[in-house]
């Protein structure tokens, strides 16, 4: 059984009884990206370098013992959210360079934390942003005629 085959309870597991460190799961992650990325295109952005970085200061926390829920755990997040300094496009070509100077936000005047900044605050380590249609919508194929 590889890394990826685990699920998430028993990667939270072997974790936390350092049986793998955050920097082992997330290398390979990666590789299963780098690997499988180009036939299934599920990536839009790969985030090697913060990942590891992420994986990193995971690793610190948990032989710290401050472990929050996600802590060391891999997530990707749909390209439909804006992330600081990471680029989101929205799937579309028109965004196809845009990096996002701030972190997404449902209510950005009331102070609302945004979905992947809850997830960064419990310990997630982000590989990415995830392929999606263009819109949020499309338009219902025709049945027949």
């Amino acid at each position: 059984m590889t890394i990826y085959d685990l699920t998430l309870a028993e990667l939270r597991a072997k974790l936390d009884n350092l049986e793998l460190s955050a920097v082992e799961v997330t290398n390979a992650y990666l590789d299963r990206i780098a690997t499988t990325n180009p036939e299934l295109n599920s990536f839009i952005t790969v985030c090697d370098e913060t990942a590891i970085a992420e994986a990193q200061a995971a690793d610190q926390a948990i032989a710290a013992g401050e472990v929050a829920p996600l802590t060391g755990l891999p997530i990707a997040v749909k390209d439909i959210f804006n992330t600081a300094g990471l680029r989101t496009t929205c799937a579309s070509r028109i965004l196809e360079n845009y990096v996002s100077p701030y972190d997404a936000s449902n209510f950005p005047h009331q102070g609302a934390k945004s979905c992947d900044y809850r997830q960064a605050e419990y310990g997630r380590i982000c590989h990415g942003q995830l392929q999606r249609k263009q819109r949020f919508w499309c338009r219902p194929q025709s049945m027949g005629s």
